[in-house]
């Protein structure tokens, strides 16, 4: 007869994901993550969050 052990849904795992080593080239989202890090201009983004930031909004 098998005895299991009964399943603890308190327990806790942390797992370490490096996201620059799930990219693969030649996928979606490897494109997908090229084109905002080199294509896309964000700083305007930024700078507009900064100034909201100053302005309190």
């Amino acid at each position: 007869m098998l005895r299991f052990k009964p399943y603890n849904h308190d327990q806790n795992a942390m797992v370490v994901i490096n996201y620059q080593d799930q990219l693969q080239p030649g996928t979606f989202e490897h494109a997908v993550h090229y084109l905002i890090e080199h294509k896309l201009a964000c700083r305007s983004f930024i700078l507009s969050t900064a100034f909201n930031r100053r302005q309190g909004a």
